[in-house]
């Protein structure tokens, strides 16, 4: 049987359409989106670095656009671990031990959770880009120490382009044409090469300025750019799709170090209880996707609340149920699963309506839904945690019986004691 044969209709309707590559590009869209959202506010540092990135390839490798790209909008998917988003770390001398290890540590995470993707060669190169993206022109950089022509060029671009939208970032609306050249200037031959240094300066003017500083017109300048685009390159009969969600869930899941694998299990658990429903096959890679894409929004909770023990304060406990409508609005940007937001948001909605982040009820609540909120509550309570020990699936199971027809659906309750209690 070949590879087209075991795909879903829905996965098939996109390969067919030639919607893939728009896909892709949505997907990775949605996941810059999620890392740059602070408290719900667009920080856009990616999108801002991969435009940056893109008009000084433009002059210096128009060959590799489409990598430099791609690497400048995930050129942080590894630093999701981080208390706050990366911009506030804008000196790495005077942050924790912890945090700095992690800063130090994030090309590396970012490039190998990328090459997890199998099938798109161009995100195999954005990696390389990323991996190097903190290296210096004079050798102080890191992972690896590098100087001069031994960093790859795109990653000198992503790192030159880093570094110039914090400065902007930090001046906001005061930010001064001449101060940031003269910044520049400065870090010629330091963070970057003179010659890179001379294209930096004819780049930044003011309409470039304008664009940075303005969410409107930032948004105007990227979609023109990936319209512009070529499609991905696949390798054929590849699974790819599922090979990116899986990377998206891996980045989710790295927020903290107890949720690692949640979201593939979460994955796992709704495909055999929906199975168990003899749900379609389509109706199963739905839920499959929802299931690895249901805690996107947590990207954008504070690590520090999400990894508190003790009683969470009513801000904070807000803060945290946020993460359900973050799901839902990041979700709905990627426009061939948009209905998939509502199913993956939803997934602490109560069967008896006092749930979040719309107080829906019963069968109202989308089914996906409902399977993956007690695939959820499973794996939660099976899953090692610092403050408890590990439940066993037939424990779980009772706890979820329990609140039957209350918090959960009692048809996905029986499916799930059919499949998990053995």
């Amino acid at each position: 049987m070949n590879q087209a044969a075991k795909l879903s209709n829905i996965e098939n309707e996109l390969l067919s359409r030639m919607r893939v590559s728009r896909f892709f590009t949505e997907v990775l869209n949605a996941l810059s989106l999620a890392i740059d959202l602070e408290f719900g506010k667009k920080l856009n540092h990616s999108r801002r670095v991969a435009y940056l990135s893109t008009k000084l390839a433009d002059r210096v490798c128009p060959e590799h656009r489409v990598q430099v790209f791609y690497a400048g909008l995930l050129h942080d998917i590894g630093t999701v671990s981080l208390p706050n988003n990366i911009v506030h770390y804008f000196n790495i001398s005077k942050v924790r031990p912890s945090e700095e290890l992690k800063i130090r540590n994030h090309p590396q995470a970012a490039a190998q959770v990328l090459r997890r993707v199998v099938g798109l060669p161009d995100l195999h190169l954005a990696a390389d880009y990323i991996l190097e993206h903190h290296e210096n022109w004079n050798g102080s950089g890191f992972p690896a120490a590098k100087k001069n022509k031994d960093i790859l060029l795109g990653s000198q671009i992503i790192r030159a382009c880093d570094e110039l939208d914090v400065v902007i970032w930090r001046q906001g609306k005061k930010a001064s044409l001449a101060k940031i050249k003269k910044w520049v200037d400065q870090q010629a031959d330091k963070v970057f090469s003179k010659e890179l240094s001379a294209y930096l300066l004819e780049l930044i003017n003011q309409q470039t300025l304008r664009t940075l500083l303005n969410e409107e017109l930032l948004e105007k300048e990227v979609k023109r750019i990936q319209d512009g685009l070529p499609p991905f390159k696949m390798v054929p009969f590849s699974d790819s799709i599922g090979s990116l969600l899986k990377m998206v869930a891996i980045i989710i899941d790295t927020k903290h170090h107890y949720t690692a694998g949640h979201s593939e299990r979460v994955a796992e658990y709704s495909i055999q209880i929906a199975k168990e429903l003899n749900l379609n096959h389509d109706e199963i890679t739905k839920v499959k996707w929802a299931g690895l894409l249901h805690d996107i929004g947590k990207i954008s909770v504070p690590t520090s609340i999400l990894a508190k023990t003790s009683l969470l304060t009513s801000r904070e406990r807000d803060e945290i149920e946020k993460h359900a409508a973050y799901t839902i609005d990041i979700l709905s940007t990627i426009s061939d699963i948009a209905e998939l937001a509502g199913v993956a948001g939803g997934h602490h909605e109560r069967f008896d309506g006092t749930g979040y982040p719309k107080r829906l009820k019963g069968d109202v609540i989308p089914i996906g839904a409902r399977i993956i909120c007690v695939a959820d509550a499973l794996d939660a309570m099976t899953s090692s945690r610092p403050y408890r020990r590990v439940t066993t699936f037939h424990e779980a199971l009772e706890v979820i019986k329990k609140s039957s027809g209350a918090q959960f659906d009692p048809n996905i309750v029986y499916a799930a004691y059919q499949v998990f209690n053995k």
